[in-house]
């Protein structure tokens, strides 16, 4: 039995856009022929999904192209088909929605968009804290390559030299989960920031801008607590759930590639890292205030150039943060924590770069 080709419209399953197709019966096939391709559905194996009522159009899927529908508007070509679909592929009821299923499906789905927007941030810092450390190494290596591809790291020998030295002293005290993995990045924002699995990214702008070591190693004892608390990890997790719901109900993947040097805590977790920073600097032995006199430099410098507002906007520095951290500061007139030379080092760190891949 063969049929006049008809128009409809064609749905690939792949994508929200409707395509013009022709659609003709051929011995017991259906053939779909769009501009550049042609599809072929064996009548056995169509999915009557929606048959034509109260005037509107059936809708036709198969077995083996799952997610694809025809749209068929031609009632006559659609009379001719049903007796040759098989009666277990056709459903039973017409087109129908009654308000309580509608009633359902809209509670359905706030439960779902409340579970997302607040049990997923709620629930993040648990799951943070079981992630095995292997997977969290791997969220962080990926999101560092997306966020900064095309950049280079800073790894002149002697600079790399000054910051291990640093990153020892802030650690040798600690029983940590794991190693720190810290790099500087040739960006010359003002900025730092922690990724999943321990690893810690300081932006030249920062070294540029700091005055002195113990505010380098003041910032990275903050950054270093974040990773402690897993709040990268949690963070990730909550703007990962959000993104894939999203992408679910629109039937798009949005870009999943987050910029972590623009990612934000609360004020709440800032504090924590404070706290916790502060300490890790009491227990190497160092002054404090270096963080303190750090979140000075920044302030006292933000309304001069927008350079800073980077900075501020991802770690929101205030009077009352400085306070708290010269409050809880137990170290004072500590011996300087690298020599001049060690520290010039450090600011020549990217005289030797290495692309970002």
């Amino acid at each position: 039995m063969s049929t006049t080709p008809i128009k409809a419209r064609f749905f690939d399953g792949q994508s929200i856009k409707p395509l013009e197709a022709e659609v003709s019966l051929n011995d017991d096939i259906i053939q779909i022929s769009l501009e550049d391709k042609i599809y072929t559905w064996p009548c056995k194996e169509l999915l009557i999904i929606e048959r034509p009522h109260e005037g509107k159009a059936s809708v036709i899927g198969c077995k083996s192209m799952i997610g694809a529908r025809i749209i068929i508007e031609d009632d006559a070509f659609y009379r001719i088909l049903e007796p040759l679909v098989p009666e277990s592929n056709i459903k039973l009821s017409h087109v129908h929605h009654p308000w309580r299923k509608i009633s359902i499906l809209i509670v359905f789905l706030i439960a779902i968009f409340a579970f997302v927007l607040f049990g997923i941030p709620y629930f993040a810092p648990s799951i943070a804290r079981i992630i095995p450390h292997e997977w969290d190494n791997a969220l962080g290596t990926f999101f560092i390559a997306e966020t900064l591809e095309g950049n280079n790291y800073c790894t002149q020998e002697e600079g790399n030299q000054a910051l291990q030295k640093i990153i020892h002293r802030l650690t040798e005290h600690q029983s940590l989960e794991q190693a720190f993995d810290i790099k500087v990045v040739d960006i010359h924002d003002i900025n730092a920031f922690a990724a999943p699995g321990y690893h810690i990214i300081v932006l030249k702008g920062l070294i540029d801008t700091a005055n002195t070591p113990e505010e380098v190693a003041g910032v990275l004892a903050h950054e270093m607590s974040h990773s402690i608390q897993h709040h990268p990890t949690a963070g990730l997790i909550s703007q990962l759930g959000i993104k894939i719901i999203i992408a679910s109900a629109f039937s798009s993947f949005p870009d999943l590639g987050l910029s972590l040097v623009n990612f934000s805590y609360s004020r709440q977790k800032e504090y924590e890292a404070d706290e916790i920073g502060v300490r890790i600097l009491n227990e190497a032995n160092l002054d404090a205030s270096g963080l303190a006199k750090f979140f000075n430099t920044i302030i006292q410098h933000a309304g001069d150039s927008d350079e800073f507002s980077v900075y501020l906007s991802t770690h929101p520095s205030s009077k009352d943060r400085i306070a708290r951290v010269k409050a809880l500061n137990k170290i004072k007139n500590a011996a300087p924590l690298l020599t001049k030379k060690e520290w010039q080092d450090l600011r020549d760190i990217c005289k030797k770069k290495e692309k970002i891949e």
